[in-house]
């Protein structure tokens, strides 16, 4: 697949920050804010070749939602 988005969403009260990255070498890294607040955004990797993706944080206590996945088959 190429192109991949996901809607990434806060599930914690606090601030943390997420890498989302694809097995073609693309990664994105943002820092959002406690859900309370409306932490989310969407998170685009324009990479060719994708055939897995991860989200990752260093927070023990991690947790996400995700929405809108996108992407184009190859």
């Amino acid at each position: 697949m190429s192109n991949f988005s996901v809607f990434l969403v806060n599930g914690r009260t606090v601030t943390i920050t997420y890498t989302v990255e694809d097995d073609a070498g693309g990664s994105q890294t943002v820092t959002l804010v406690r859900n309370l607040d409306s932490g989310a955004a969407t998170i685009a990797l324009p990479d060719r070749g994708i055939s897995q993706v991860g989200i990752s944080t260093g927070d023990p206590f991690w947790d996400f939602l995700i929405d809108n996945v996108q992407f184009n088959v190859r």
